[in-house]
């Protein structure tokens, strides 16, 4: 109880009557991570190096299919954040030259962020050193059934990529979100819980983007990233009214949040203009697939962007609570800026 663990770690059971035992089950945070027949006194599960909190139980089942659960054992997370002061602003910025070019090399003399209007001061400027999480949100709406093996490879190819600090979890939405993995799960896990996916019923694309914020909101200081991909508009929120609510709500999470959304539609019945101002109001981008054979380059695309990103450490000039319009700009002819346009300050901070 209480201990920090991470990497590969074995876990000690013990049981009054192990000869009766006829399966067991580790379950991490409600998650089966590990089954096996028959009783066994340890078992090495890997924990990913992330030393986080973690939700431990052992479940066994006899001959006649009762179930046991033990106790359960809660592990420490070790938080390590990134200026988490009062003050210091996180603003993950892309920035382009016309070629669509990764202009690199930039310094903090390059830069000039603003709160409505007024100069801040950068503290800090950062390449690649911030954690990268990614919640990958994938719609798979039975619109998608004729293309789903093509659309499971671009995602195994995507997730595949993601490596050293940084984490992806993956979470679907049809009817209603639902998460496929979590943060730190093992290949073979991902493989498998990938392949397992079936496209059906509606597009919940607001529950589910909600749904990823809800998960990344959890998670340590860091850059936090929605790469969602859809094929149509959300057909949960039918009237126009509340369509518009709910772009409106989305947009200022993420921005609460410190979260960018990089939008990704296929074909002619994608609302556009929403993804695109989703993106663009939270520091992503929105990019247009005309089939799911061309997701794996723009997957590709999109994580090029995340992995040139400039992290900005900016002060700044108020602390009045409410929203604050942000603007990064750079002195390079012909950059194009991608950032978050807002944040948020709560009366408490």
């Amino acid at each position: 109880m209480g201990s920090y663990i991470s990497g590969e770690v074995t876990l000690e059971f013990s049981c009054n009557y192990p000869d009766k035992v006829v399966r067991m089950e580790v379950l991490r945070n409600e998650e089966v991570v590990h089954t096996q027949d028959g009783w066994s006194d340890q078992l090495l599960l890997e924990f990913g190096p992330d030393i986080r909190s973690w939700n431990l139980a052992l479940v066994v089942y006899d001959a006649k299919g009762e179930s046991y659960r033990s106790g359960t054992i809660t592990t420490r997370a070790l938080r390590v954040d990134y200026e988490e002061t009062a003050r210091l602003i996180l603003v993950p910025t892309v920035v382009k030259d016309r070629q669509n070019r990764y202009i690199q090399d930039l310094k903090p003399k390059h830069f000039t962020v603003k709160q409505d209007g007024v100069p801040c001061e950068i503290r800090l400027i950062e390449r690649q050193k911030v954690p990268l999480m990614i919640s990958l949100l994938i719609d798979t709406s039975s619109s998608l059934k004729q293309e789903q093996d093509i659309l499971k490879e671009a995602v195994f190819d995507f997730v595949s990529q993601i490596g050293g600090q940084d984490r992806c979890n993956l979470v679907v939405f049809s009817n209603e979100p639902e998460t496929v993995f979590d943060f730190g799960a093992s290949s073979s896990v991902i493989e498998d819980r990938i392949e397992d996916v079936q496209p059906k019923g509606a597009t919940a694309m607001f529950d589910g983007l909600l749904h990823s914020m809800g998960l990344l909101k959890e998670l340590p200081r860091s850059r936090k990233t929605i790469v969602l991909f859809t094929d149509g508009r959300d057909s949960i929120y039918e009237e126009v009214a509340d369509k518009r609510r709910m772009l409106r709500k989305v947009i200022r999470q993420a921005q609460d949040s410190e979260i960018a959304i990089f939008t990704i539609g296929l074909g002619e019945r994608i609302h556009d203009d929403a993804l695109e101002f989703m993106a663009s109001e939270t520091g992503g981008r929105f990019l247009w697939v005309k089939t799911v054979g061309n997701l794996k380059r723009t997957f590709a695309e999109v994580l090029d962007d995340l992995k040139n990103q400039y992290v900005l450490h900016v002060d700044p000039v108020s602390q009045d609570p409410g929203f604050h319009r942000l603007e990064v700009e750079v002195k390079k002819w012909g950059a194009r800026v991608h950032a978050r346009r807002g944040f948020r300050i709560e009366s408490s901070r």
